[in-house]
């Protein structure tokens, strides 16, 4: 008898066993099973968003290459977008497919065109000292001036060929080239390269490049209008209440305090048709970004022009 029961219990423990070891083992298939359900899951949702952010942006092209334009914005009519688009960095927010759009447009002619800077490097120094706290140093101005000539003779204090390739190391000389080609290539110039990582990023956001060489007032911010002008608090503040008040008394007191009349000569008070777009499309987890310089010309043969298309 006792022998009976021996077995028995033996044999209900190997059942025991058995039965624990393959709830284990589908435990663990289902966990399996889940993870993988859950990574195609998140792989499929990466790809739709990267689908959803190129169909905003063009989206938000076809917007601004039908708009009708006000000194400071875009207006139209398209379903499922903002009835207006400030034109100055303010974010909007619309909905494609089942992400989320976060996204900003910048009028070109609001910041600095690197393709018309020339010699003139007023702004971009006051740019410098506002945004970093640091004056441009002589090295900044003099090494952008021997950038841009066709000598390989330094001024006093910049830096021409035998600089980047002796002292820096480089394998490429001085560019020798008439204008700035993108705003990254400052950051190869002596002066700006002394720069750091975060001061960079500051100063970056205010250049853009384009084949337009006008610029619109209105889509300055604070930043770009303290580089252009040089007012006493008093003036400051009669110059920001004119600029929704009355056009053009903003636009004759901006205006007097530019010397240079070829500056003067490109300020206008709309916008120029170039942009940079930049968006983030986001559904759960996943996300998306894109950064666009675009041009949108009705009047010239090619109406879009993607300029620079970055992700």
């Amino acid at each position: 008898m006792k022998n009976i029961r021996f077995r028995r219990a033996f044999a209900l423990a190997v059942v025991l066993w058995i039965s624990a070891a393959l709830m284990a083992v589908s435990l663990y298939m289902i966990s399996v099973t889940k993870e993988s359900v859950d990574n195609a899951k998140r792989l499929l949702d990466k790809l739709q968003v990267q689908l959803d952010s190129e169909s905003a942006f063009e989206k938000i092209v076809f917007y601004l290459s039908s708009a009708k334009f006000w000194e400071d914005s875009a207006k139209n009519e398209i379903n499922g977008m903002p009835k207006r688009i400030v034109l100055n960095r303010t974010p909007f927010e619309f909905k494609v497919g089942d992400s989320n759009i976060t996204a900003r447009v910048q009028d070109i002619g609001g910041i600095e065109n690197v393709t018309i800077l020339g010699m003139r490097l007023f702004a971009l120094k006051r740019l410098v000292k506002i945004l970093t706290g640091r004056e441009a140093s002589n090295f900044v101005s003099d090494s952008y001036l021997d950038w841009l000539d066709t000598d390989d003779d330094p001024h006093l204090n910049g830096a021409e060929t035998p600089y980047y390739m002796v002292y820096k190391g480089r394998a490429y000389p001085s560019a020798n080239n008439r204008y700035i080609e993108h705003p990254d290539e400052l950051r190869l110039i002596r002066g700006f390269d002394e720069l750091t990582d975060r001061e960079w990023e500051k100063i970056r956001k205010y250049f853009g490049y384009s084949y337009s060489g006008s610029k619109n007032l209105m889509a300055f911010d604070e930043v770009m209008m303290k580089a252009y002008l040089d007012l006493s608090p008093s003036e400051w503040e009669q110059l920001k209440s004119l600029r929704y008040k009355d056009i053009h008394k903003y636009r004759d007191m901006f205006l007097d305090h530019i010397k240079d009349q070829e500056e003067r000569g490109k300020m206008n008070f709309h916008p120029t048709r170039s942009f940079i777009v930049s968006l983030k499309a986001k559904k759960e987890e996943a996300l998306d970004k894109i950064e666009v310089t675009v041009d949108v010309k009705p009047k010239v043969k090619t109406m879009i022009n993607i300029i620079e298309f970055k992700k």
